[in-house]
């Protein structure tokens, strides 16, 4: 009973920092992280696809180039960097086709971010966990009512009454050590 009443203390507690949660950490982890982290790439992309969103708060979460391994260097001490034209990745385009993330043309992606769906998404797995602690909490308290309703009007027998009395020699005593 204990753990159903901190389990729902805890969602409407969190409740309240959601949103402010959300926006920092959804926004670090594309920009951060996504490419590098394939578990947080991959839940990246599910969020984007599902959500019909690209990025925190929109396409331009995601940096404009994205450089390639193997730069030349050349012997004054210049170089060249190779940019790689992957500009969003593939989850955040309308059609979802290999390689549609590299066309830098609003009409094919997202231009949204995922913030919003993700906060509601999360509130509502809140609510339905303080629902669901309520109603825990409130079949406990029921069970606990009704206990206490079986003990205090426990019918009694009258006959065994009578004779344990009888036993004890007292009247209208009930010696429950001799039970």
């Amino acid at each position: 009973m204990g753990l159903d009443a901190l389990v729902g203390h805890n969602a409407f507690m969190f409740m309240g920092t959601v949103s402010r949660e959300l926006d920092v950490s959804l926004k670090q982890a594309v920009r951060l992280y996504y490419g590098k982290n394939e578990t947080l790439t991959k839940a990246v992309d599910f969020l984007q696809f599902e959500g019909a969103c690209c990025g925190a708060f929109g396409f331009v979460d995601y940096p404009k180039k994205v450089y390639e391994d193997g730069d030349t260097f050349y012997a004054n001490g210049s170089y060249r960097v190779k940019p790689k034209l992957q500009y969003i990745p593939d989850s955040c385009c309308w059609d979802y086709v290999v390689g549609c993330g590299k066309w830098d043309h609003p009409n094919n992606i997202y231009l949204h971010g995922c913030t919003p769906y993700f906060q509601n998404e999360v509130i509502f797995n809140l609510n339905m966990t303080l629902y669901l602690s309520a109603l825990v909490l409130g079949i406990h308290i029921f069970e606990l009512l009704l206990i206490f309703i079986l003990c205090v009007f426990k019918p009694t027998d009258k006959a065994k009454h009578q004779k344990m009395t009888k036993v004890n020699g007292a009247k209208g005593h009930r010696d429950f050590l001799s039970i």
